[in-house]
């Protein structure tokens, strides 16, 4: 498919070329203002700083506008630029700049100035790797209507009238949390925008399960914060693949949690070199979302360790005030967006901690677990530093389906898969609730999770059910969470060669069922087979194809999935 035919309402980037011949050891720091005086913007008009959709979400939650939305003074970075430094990004949060030095010396001037507070080092730079200026970033100009699509907030509960799918192998990771129900009550994400913040998206706009999102004018736009000259579709590929857990739509292979919700595609990180600008990336990116009125933002990423010694990180400093990534992402929860944060794969490392941002405060860091329910080893460890539960949530991490670079339906490990199918499921509750706040949302998630009541450091409050957040929040409801098969017995346990599974369910259902070994690896095809109504026997014939040994039998249905443990002698 032509780039030109596919691309609807992408944020076009001017660029300024720098000319560095002759010019050595050139570097970025982090500039931090004193103030925002004599600001040229006004709390009464907002629309000179903020788009339309995200004055309307601060006014539905009652969330003040206040100086620190103002951009950062326009005349500080005019200054700088007059001393020849590069502005690559800005922050209206922390009031600062991240800018770039082809003369090092001249920080020394710099650090004099009267509207300067501080001046950190970011990172060196190698002369084939030049930052260019983005013209449209300091004042997040994009959000004029003659750039950026008019989408209007969901005002009223909506729903869809189509949202049934066959989800294929997808169906796993979303039926353990119970937001197929949601799709089936007619929630699909359709008016929330989600903001997701990643490497690059490999093809999105070619490979043929995102064409949906394409023609339904579901991608709202992209913006590179790595690299404004290059071509976000031609970046890593891991943005990709979180995206296709939220997103693709591939009836019979994988659709994703919310397959109707709209996205920005967001680049921070550059996928080849690991500095701490890549947090100050994260946090412009932040402040773009909350700009152009995302609604909900995933980030597969998170920062522990460097590749210089300008910054150093312990465990210490992951108690959501050190990082400046970790104080944006609260921040971004007090504007009234929901931040959810992969908890990190350092679960087998030395470091086997979260990460930030995933330490932030009111934010959800999400946890990774097997199709068992069991937490994935690789995923990291909480609680943050000072006692708070992380993660707070659990979603299946661990041979979760999506989409290669090839653009087939595989399956994948990584928080960085479990957070998107999680963040996809939390849109469509909130398409069901509009005039909820994000806490409140984000508090029924939590409370619906099954180990609320006993929270861990492996997965927090544990796997969320999105049917009973659902009655959480509407108690009054005439829609009843999806009832649960149970399997009431094995017999005979130990077998040999047969058995029987007792299995009762309220409803008639369609259900798999699944052989596993204690280390996970399945054993014989999926056997589908009808559950009725009441009391089920399902005979299991000539198993002595197993080998002997202790064995998990799995069954699974569109309300619910069981297992029980059985011995084969």
């Amino acid at each position: 498919m032509a780039l030109s035919k596919k691309i609807f309402g992408i944020l076009i980037i001017q660029l300024f070329i720098i000319n560095l011949i002759g010019q050595t050891a050139p570097n970025k720091y982090w500039i931090q203002f004193i103030d925002k005086n004599n600001s040229p913007y006004s709390i009464n008009q907002a629309e000179e700083f903020l788009s339309q959709r995200s004055i309307e979400r601060r006014l539905r939650y009652n969330i003040a506008i206040d100086e620190l939305d103002f951009p950062v003074n326009s005349h500080y970075l005019d200054s700088l630029r007059h001393y020849g430094l590069v502005v690559l990004t800005t922050s209206k949060w922390h009031n600062g700049a991240t800018v770039f030095a082809s003369d090092t010396n001249v920080m020394s001037s710099i650090r004099q100035l009267d509207f300067v507070q501080n001046v950190r080092k970011n990172a060196n730079v190698t002369p084939n790797r030049v930052p260019k200026e983005n013209a449209n970033l300091h004042h997040f100009s994009p959000i004029n209507n003659s750039i950026m699509p008019e989408i209007q907030h969901v005002q009223n509960k909506e729903y869809d009238e189509f949202c049934s799918y066959n989800y294929g192998n997808a169906y796993r990771q979303i039926n353990m949390m119970n937001g197929d129900f949601l799709h089936e009550m007619g929630f699909c994400g359709s008016g929330i925008t989600i903001g997701v913040i990643d490497a690059g998206f490999w093809r999105v706009n070619q490979i043929s399960a995102f064409d949906s999102l394409w023609q339904n004018n579901q991608i709202l736009g992209t913006f590179d914060l790595v690299d404004p000259s290059s071509n976000i579709f031609e970046q890593s590929t891991h943005g990709m693949m979180v995206l296709s857990t939220m997103g693709a739509n591939r009836p019979g292979e994988i659709v994703g949690t919310a397959p109707k919700a709209s996205y920005w595609l967001i680049r921070s990180e550059d996928s080849e070199t690991e500095y701490v600008i890549e947090e100050d990336n994260y946090v412009a990116a932040l402040e773009f979302a909350d700009s152009v009125g995302v609604d909900v933002i995933n980030t597969s990423l998170g920062y522990t360790n460097f590749q210089d010694s300008l910054v150093v990180r312990t465990y210490a400093d992951m108690d959501g005030k050190t990082s400046r990534a970790s104080l944006a992402a609260t921040i971004a929860g007090r504007k009234g967006m929901i931040v959810c944060n992969s908890a990190g794969n350092s679960g087998n490392s030395e470091w086997f901690h979260i990460g930030s941002p995933g330490d932030a405060d009111s934010i959800f860091t999400v946890g990774a677990v097997d199709e068992m329910r069991e937490v994935a080893s690789f995923s990291s460890r909480g609680p943050s530093y000072d006692g708070r539960v992380k993660p707070e949530i659990a979603a299946m991490g661990q041979q979760t389906i999506v989409i290669n670079q090839e653009g087939n339906a595989v399956p994948g490990n990584g928080t960085s898969f479990s957070s998107p199918v999680f963040t996809g499921s939390v849109a469509c509750l909130w398409q069901a609730f509009p005039e909820k706040s994000n806490y409140e949302i984000m508090d029924a998630i939590m409370r619906s999770a099954d180990k609320y009541d006993n929270p861990d450091s492996l997965t927090g409050y544990g796997i969320p059910d999105f049917s009973l957040a659902y009655q959480i929040l509407n108690p009054n409801t005439s829609v009843q969470a999806k009832t649960k098969e149970r399997i009431l017995k094995v017999s005979p346990n130990p077998f040999n060669q047969n058995f029987s599974l007792q299995v009762f369910s309220d409803i008639d259902t369609y259900a798999f069922i699944e052989f596993f070994d204690v280390r996970g690896m399945q054993f014989l095809d999926v056997i589908p087979v009808m559950i009725l109504k009441g009391n089920n026997t399902l005979k299991i014939e000539d198993a002595s194809v197993l080998p002997n040994g202790l064995y998990f039998i799995k069954v699974t249905s569109k309300s619910t999935s069981e297992v029980i443990r059985v011995m084969k002698i």
